[in-house]
């Protein structure tokens, strides 16, 4: 039988079934389907998984890791006198243990929390920004490479400097001020850390946080969190819903709060208008935010794109695109990169953003278990 609370479990079906099993399996449990939201929808996505075989590769080596995972700590309790009694005391004290360790778990970054501060230079060297803990992997934007971007770029682009936030205490909620308020927007942005990555993201309801699904690629199982650098709290995500072949996920995290971000709308934007971009690039404790200017619209496989001259760099991806009275307007999803042929060296330029019309379309979709999301994104 297949293994329970699985994408298999949900069609009823083996882990071995053929592609072909799994259509029928889909259209049959579909048409049986009494409930036109949570059920359905669930369905799609246990079918929209395992019917692209990269995805049900990636998939099965998860449940593979689990399975393993299991089996040791089975076996370890087992291989006692009296263990098998009490395996099943065993791993509720684990479970026990874990979330007591959880509640008393300190925050991954102890330093104070941070306020932003407008700095002037615009035109001294970008800063060097420090890697993630443990040298973990950030999130990359997708790279776009220039040559085959569908709209015409000027080859001079020249990304925006950041402006980064200073150390200065602040606990305490600042006022907010009309238009763009860095200060103020910085209370909506959060950095999404996972075991090996890690990426921004944007509160735009009450505990729901709009990011890349690439963020959180393979951190289903991996103690998803994301972390509010201006108060240094830490709030567990629970659910996820997302679009299908659309790289923007909505996460749910309990505790994240209520600092929700205007809405704006891009369709206003013109060529040569004010746009800003706030994250945490580099996995930079600060939150890191510019200046650009919107260049064009584009599409890419049906998707369309903000292109931008902010400052995107790896770990920015999910970060807010805001207009010039700070209303979102777009999710920060890729970069484009031009590599030197002589060093092989990335200078980055174009800042590509879903827009916010895209992202609108998660409010209000059924949520489900962040357990169940892909092991990766196409």
């Amino acid at each position: 039988m297949s293994q329970p609370n699985t994408l298999y479990a949900i069609l009823g079906i083996e882990a071995s079934s053929s592609a072909e099993d799994i259509e029928m399996a889909y259209l049959a449990r579909l048409k049986e389907a009494q409930d036109a939201g949570t059920e359905t929808s669930l369905l799609k996505i246990a079918y929209d998984n395992l019917r692209v075989p990269d995805l049900r590769a990636a998939y099965d080596r998860r449940l593979a890791r689990e399975r393993a995972l299991q089996s040791r700590a089975i076996e370890s309790v087992e291989s006692k006198p009296g263990g098998r009694r009490y395996s099943l005391l065993f791993l509720m004290l684990l479970l026990a243990i874990g979330a007591a360790y959880w509640k008393k778990k300190p925050i991954e970054n102890p330093s104070p929390p941070l306020s932003l501060a407008q700095e002037n230079a615009m035109d001294s060297p970008a800063p060097d920004l420090p890697a993630p803990p443990s040298a973990e992997a950030e999130a990359p934007p997708a790279e776009i490479p220039a040559q085959n971007e569908p709209v015409a770029l000027p080859s001079d682009i020249q990304a925006a400097q950041p402006k980064a936030e200073t150390r200065t205490v602040t606990y305490s909620h600042p006022a907010c001020k009309p238009g763009f308020d860095p200060q103020c927007l910085a209370w909506s942005v959060f950095m999404i850390r996972q075991r090996h990555k890690s990426g921004s993201g944007v509160l735009i309801a009450p505990d729901r946080i709009l990011t890349n699904c690439h963020v959180l690629a393979g951190g289903a199982t991996n103690g998803l969190i994301v972390i509010h650098k201006q108060t240094n709290t830490v709030a567990r995500v629970e659910q996820y819903t997302r679009l299908a072949d659309e790289d923007v996920c909505l996460l749910h995290a309990p505790g994240a709060g209520g600092d929700v971000i205007p809405w704006g709308a891009s369709d206003n934007l013109g060529n040569g208008d004010t746009t800003y971009n706030l994250g945490h690039p580099g996995g930079s404790s600060d939150v890191i935010w510019s200046e650009a200017k919107f260049i064009a619209r584009t599409e890419r496989n049906g998707v369309p794109y903000l292109v931008t001259s902010n400052y995107c760099r790896p770990g920015s991806s999910g970060g807010p695109l805001l207009d010039g009275q700070g209303r979102l307007v777009g999710v920060v999803t890729a970069v484009q990169a031009n590599r030197s042929q002589n060093d092989g060296a990335v200078r980055y330029g174009a800042c590509f953003s879903i827009t916010e019309a895209t992202a609108r379309k998660l409010m209000g979709r059924t949520f489900f278990p962040i357990a169940l999301a892909p092991a990766q994104f196409n």
